[in-house]
Parts: structure tokens; C-alpha cells; sequence
């Protein structure tokens, strides 16, 4: 039986670049440049790395020239339950459940080939792994 294919983490991939970005905070979230997809030929955007000046607002402008960094959603303002569980939980669905996603090839972002629940709804429409019973047909 051969050995399943194991992908590149992004810290693998842009090594220094991920390194930066993670320790200088730029993002809001420590999850979105992991899910990034590079515009371009990883080799060229680390050969230009390795002449970009210090300085947060050059590395974010960095990241945004190239990658594609991921769709933000608006995030839930916390509720109390106004009406039955069952109810409440209906009227929230819309907010929480998300449609088959593609993936991205090198990207840590997994295709997802049906609909799926993003708990709490997630500050990116990002997918929690889960078993076969997160599966959502709402």
C-alpha cells in the first residue's frame, strides 16, 4: 500500500515569511495565513522576501501583494435564546452552516464537499475537523 502524500506545512513552506507574519501579529488571527493561497510561484515570493525592508505595515502589504488571504465573516454578536432551543438553534443555522468549499492547493484550507457547520460561525469560514457527524443537511 503506498504512503499517503503528506503536504508541506506553511511554516515548511515559507519557513522566515511565516515565521514573521506569525510572530508580528499583523493579522487578527493566527489561523488566516496558514489558509492564505500564494498569487504566485512559492520560490519567487521568497526570493522577494529576503529583500523586503523591516517593518510591520511593509510585511503587510507584503502578504496582502501576495496572497490571497481569506474571506472574513462578520462575527456573531453572542445572543440569549428569546425563544426554544430548537427554534433559536433553526434561526442560526443560516449563520452557521456553510456550503461545499473547493480548497486551495497550498493552502491548509480542506476541501469540504458538503454543507458543514462552522462553530460559533467562525471568524473566517474556516472548517473545524470533525466527524462524519458534524455533517449538516439543514
Amino acid at each position: 500500500m503506498p504512503k499517503p502524500r503528506i503536504e508541506p506545512t506553511p511554516a515548511e513552506l515559507y519557513g522566515p515569511l511565516f515565521a514573521r507574519v506569525q510572530e508580528r501579529g499583523i493579522l487578527s488571527d493566527g489561523k488566516i495565513f496558514v489558509d492564505a493561497v500564494p498569487r504566485r510561484p512559492i520560490g519567487d515570493i521568497m526570493a522577494d522576501f529576503a529583500a523586503l525592508p523591516a517593518g510591520d505595515a511593509e510585511l503587510m502589504r507584503f502578504v496582502e501583494a501576495n496572497f490571497r488571504l481569506p474571506a472574513r465573516v462578520a462575527p456573531l454578536e453572542p445572543a440569549l435564546p428569546t425563544r426554544p432551543l430548537r427554534e433559536h438553534i433553526r434561526a442560526m443555522w443560516p449563520t452557521l452552516a456553510r456550503g461545499p468549499q473547493p480548497g486551495a492547493p497550498d493552502s491548509s484550507a480542506l476541501p469540504v464537499g458538503h454543507r458543514h457547520v462552522v462553530p460559533g460561525g467562525g471568524a473566517f469560514a474556516r472548517f473545524i475537523i470533525g466527524t462524519a457527524s458534524s455533517r449538516c443537511s439543514a
